[in-house]
């Protein structure tokens, strides 16, 4: 229905993009996957873009790099990195941009990547002469 051609009153309902900054940092052991959920909402429903750094992060950039949704959420606000290796240490940004309102909100957290633990087995032998 156009707004302008019929005698009706039309709302536009909108708001900015609005993206709810991260608790604390994250720690992820090397070879684990690392999953952060960017928790991002608005109406209409923001456009989410995920950086590593300075660098976007896509799946044609990373392999390792899968970008979901989870219920309710923009396609996008779910960052997964597989086999996290300790190059991966870096701060992400979640970035929520709306074209109806030419606007944008981010947050950023620091991940830290944790070697994998090993185990070392000591075995002490007494090997006397007698």
């Amino acid at each position: 229905m156009h707004c302008a051609r019929r005698r009706v009153l039309c709302l536009r309902a909108a708001a900015y993009p609005y993206v709810r900054h991260f608790d604390r940092s994250q720690t992820v052991v090397a070879g684990r996957s690392l999953v952060l959920e960017c928790r991002a909402w608005g109406w209409l429903p923001p456009t989410v873009t995920w950086f590593r750094g300075g660098q976007q992060l896509t799946r044609d950039i990373d392999s390792r790099v899968t970008l979901s949704q989870e219920l309710g959420r923009p396609n996008g606000s779910r960052l997964i990195i597989d086999g996290v290796e300790e190059t991966d240490r870096a701060y992400y940004t979640c970035v929520a941009t709306s074209d109806e309102w030419d606007s944008q909100d981010n947050a950023t957290v620091l991940v830290r990547v944790k070697g994998k633990l090993t185990s070392v087995h000591v075995i002490i032998s007494d090997d006397s002469i007698v």
